[in-house]
């Protein structure tokens, strides 16, 4: 007996460790209708893990379903309530391909009947040594014969920071039977248009078969077809899918969506039909001209004016310089290799599944922090405050081709977040096409963008004529040009701290400008009324110009009181998914962009990135009366 006794203590130790270890790897929550699993993907941190991800798993029982992030005709979506320590960031990244149930033939829903996952990114500036708890609430409703609103609470430990680091045991099965699950991102958007009620959705590329393959789309946004409405598929031989649905507004077409065929799914982002049909009928080399003759003119836009001392400095020094023909082609190389970097991030980020546009690196305060150091550095030792020994000068000068590339380098860092005319356009073009299109348009741009420096840096005899000889008036030149540069240091101050403000909407005047909202300027259109849509950032001089000028003026004011314009701000200061959509609307991925709705149906005119008044006036008084 004792011997008997002393196995089932021993047994009963070994299963009370085990579920201390199952608890370890995930955490478990069920009722008769529903079981939520969430898994982390590390039991153990090192000071190297910035980050890792999380995964919460559904299962549905006796036939409950619960429903997606659009619910369809009738529902409420599964919303996930975060409460996380200071330094913390959580977003999600994706979830589980839904299905459609339709009840009585009339309302349909958009949901999850068996299994379901959701993705989620964990994001730490400072990891502690200590544990860290992180609060969730889970609410859902669950649909069977009748719906019933459910809610689990959960808390999530994270580690504190150790030597090693180490992935949960079940991360990796688990993770890999989600993955089966997700919409595949593709690269490439789908285009939509709504005329009159009947929406028309255009899929080019496909690489399936419709005509094999049940084909349906689900919208991401709520209440633009119903769930249950019949979607006809209209397949054609140049491999593009047409689909037309009746829908429920008159104008407003899906932003993004799922296209499910058989038992797959891809994940589009929507844009409007007139994007397609204009850039179908443009040829690339139209389009790589069109990127020539904008970084040409990105030369004349006020975001090159923090650079302008650099160069001008460049200059000075090269013009005393024989071997200018290298210096010319150093400086080009530093262009072209910062644009193709730039586009390389971007293009690589954005087939992973970010939402993000052209300028995105000042959209982050690491960035705008490293290059506030630099700026400050540069302009500390124009002031003569930071005085560098004669041997360093010696190493300078016999490396002075370094100072062609780097000047290239950083002039496209600093300047090149802002679209000109032309670019815009060029850019929103490239955005969507394969990388044989893609790099050529950005290579494009650079030289564009290259060719004046260049060619004074081939050609330095025209600076000597206006020029006075070495002398005295050197250092105060040197003074002069400083200047610039540390006007430049406060600006990227001022757009750090307006980033790390934990109010980053725009101060603005409530009684003429409004915070963007796409629901509102909808609002506004149903109505009829006229809308303008200002997509800025404060890291754009273009923008910031562009106010000072034109619509910050009483002009600009009383002209839109006038005709009761309703006036919107779209801050793209720091990151915000919302506007980089909005951007994609309209063919574009930067700022400025100003777009003008007439206050009839959803027509509307881009307007200029140099902006003024005259233009405003003229686009609303021709369309007006047209």
């Amino acid at each position: 007996m004792r011997k008997i006794a002393l196995f089932c203590i021993a047994v009963c130790t070994l299963l009370m460790i085990n579920v201390k270890l199952s608890s370890a790897m995930y955490i478990h929550w069920q009722n008769d209708k529903v079981g939520i699993n969430i898994y982390q993907e590390h039991t153990k941190l090192d000071s190297s893990v910035k980050s890792q991800k999380l995964l919460v798993s559904f299962k549905m029982f006796n036939g409950w379903h619960i429903s997606w992030d659009n619910p369809g005709d009738a529902g409420t979506p599964t919303e996930f309530q975060w409460n996380v320590p200071t330094g913390f960031d959580i977003k999600k990244i994706t979830s589980s391909t839904p299905e459609k149930f339709i009840f009585g033939n009339i309302i349909s829903q958009y949901g999850y009947g068996k299994e379901a996952f959701y993705l989620f990114e964990l994001n730490v500036s400072n990891l502690s040594e200590n544990t860290e708890n992180i609060g969730l609430t889970i609410s859902w409703v669950a649909c069977k014969d009748i719906c019933e609103p459910e809610q689990a609470d959960f808390i999530i430990e994270i580690p504190g920071k150790e030597t090693i680091r180490e992935i949960s045991p079940t991360w990796h099965e688990t993770y890999k039977t989600a993955l089966k699950t997700f919409p595949l991102k593709t690269a490439k958007p789908a285009f939509a248009e709504n005329r009159n009620y009947n929406l028309t959705l255009l899929f080019p590329d496909i690489d399936f078969n419709p005509n094999t393959d049940d084909v349906y789309f689900i919208p991401r946004q709520k209440n633009i077809f119903s769930a249950a409405s019949l979607q006809t598929s209209i397949p054609s031989k140049d491999n593009k899918l047409e689909i037309l649905i009746d829908a429920e507004d008159e104008y407003f077409i899906p932003q993004s969506g799922i296209l499910v065929y058989g038992n797959k799914a891809l994940a589009y982002d929507i844009l409007p039909m007139n994007v397609y049909e204009s850039s179908n009928n443009i040829s690339v080399w139209y389009i790589l001209l069109l990127a020539f003759a904008g970084g040409l003119l990105l030369n004349l836009m006020p975001c090159i004016f923090p650079i302008l001392s650099i160069k001008a400095l460049s200059l000075i020094h090269n013009t005393t310089k024989e071997n200018h023909w290298q210096n010319a082609l150093l400086y080009v190389l530093g262009v072209v290799l910062c644009f193709g970097l730039v586009a390389g991030i971007l293009y690589t980020l954005r087939n992973q599944g970010e939402n993000l546009g052209w300028g995105f690196q000042l959209q982050s305060p690491w960035f705008v922090g490293a290059m506030l150091v630099l700026f400050i550095i540069i302009s500390l030792m124009m002031f003569g405050i930071i005085k560098l020994s004669s041997e360093a000068l010696n190493k300078i000068n016999r490396v002075s081709e370094l100072n062609s590339f780097l000047t290239g380098f950083f002039a496209v860092l600093i300047a090149s977040p802002c679209t000109g005319p032309f670019m815009g356009l060029a850019v929103g073009y490239a955005l969507f096409q394969p990388a044989a299109t893609y790099f050529p348009i950005f290579l494009s741009l650079g030289l564009g963008y290259a060719l004046p420096f260049a060619l004074i840096e081939l050609y330095p005899k025209a600076i000597r004529k206006i020029m006075p000889k070495p002398g005295k008036w050197m250092e105060i030149f040197y003074k002069i040009l400083a200047v610039p540069v540390f006007l430049t240091c406060i600006w990227l101050a001022w757009v750090l701290y307006n980033q790390l403000s934990e109010q980053k909407a725009l101060k603005i005047n409530n009684e003429i400008w409004q915070n963007y909202s796409q629901e509102q300027v909808q609002n506004m259109l149903d109505s009829n009324q006229p809308v303008f849509i200002d997509f800025t950032a404060k890291w754009c001089l273009t923008c910031l110009l562009n106010e000072k000028t034109t619509l910050d003026t009483e002009q600009f004011k009383q002209f839109a009181k006038q005709h009761n314009i309703a006036l919107f701000k779209a801050d793209w200061t720091a990151q915000d998914e919302t506007i980089t959509e909005a951007l994609k609307q309209y063919g574009r991925s930067g700022v400025p962009l100003y777009v003008l709705y007439l206050g009839s149906g959803n027509d509307f005119v881009i307007l200029p990135q140099i902006l003024t008044f005259k233009a405003i006036q003229e686009a609303f008084e021709r369309d007006s009366a047209d």
